[in-house]
């Protein structure tokens, strides 16, 4: 009888064994996914019309509007709320970086140049609207960000991915064709 509930207790203990190692598994699965899904949601916010007329307006400065006509948009109703909606979803974008939420590395790769470019754009407002507001955190998360990807760009440049990447090839995945 000792045997038999020896026996046991050993299959009980690998049982245990093999589904703590099976949770820790499907934990570190689920945390997988939950970031691809994150990032998913992020790429969709950042094509949303209202987003992306902002974006249009912010490329624009320097082309179409020069810096007087830019800061008299700006500062007026109508162009303010496309303001605030780029620097608070790059502020936003910045924060989950910095939390580790979102990857940099992919941060960079996708958004790179719309959160510099943006940045550069949008600085002497911010930095105008810092000091006359006595706000110096505002939209802090964005300049944090632009900062990092400005130094990676600056430690690891690369020219466009149309050139960098041209010899890509797809990673093969298991049980996907």
């Amino acid at each position: 009888m000792s045997l038999a509930v020896s026996i046991f207790e050993l299959v009980g203990a690998v049982a245990l064994t093999i589904g703590v190692f099976v949770g820790v598994a499907q934990l570190r699965q689920h945390a997988i996914m939950r970031r691809r899904e994150g990032m998913l949601e992020l790429v969709h916010s950042l094509q949303k019309a209202d987003m992306t007329s902002a974006m249009s307006l912010i490329m624009r400065r320097g082309t179409e509007l020069g810096p007087d006509e830019f800061r008299e948009f700006v500062r007026g109703d109508d162009g303010w709320p496309f303001v605030s909606q780029v620097c608070g979803t790059f502020e936003a974008l910045g924060a989950l970086v910095y939390s580790g939420e979102v990857d940099l590395d992919l941060v960079t790769s996708a958004f790179g140049g719309a959160v510099t470019r943006s940045w550069g754009v949008l600085r002497p407002e911010i930095e105008e609207a810092r000091q006359r507001l006595g706000w110096p955190r505002l939209y802090e998360w964005f300049q944090w960000l632009a900062d990092r990807i400005e130094e990676r760009d600056l430690c690891a440049p690369r020219g466009p991915a149309y050139e960098a990447f041209r010899d890509w090839k797809p990673i093969a995945r298991r049980g996907v064709r």
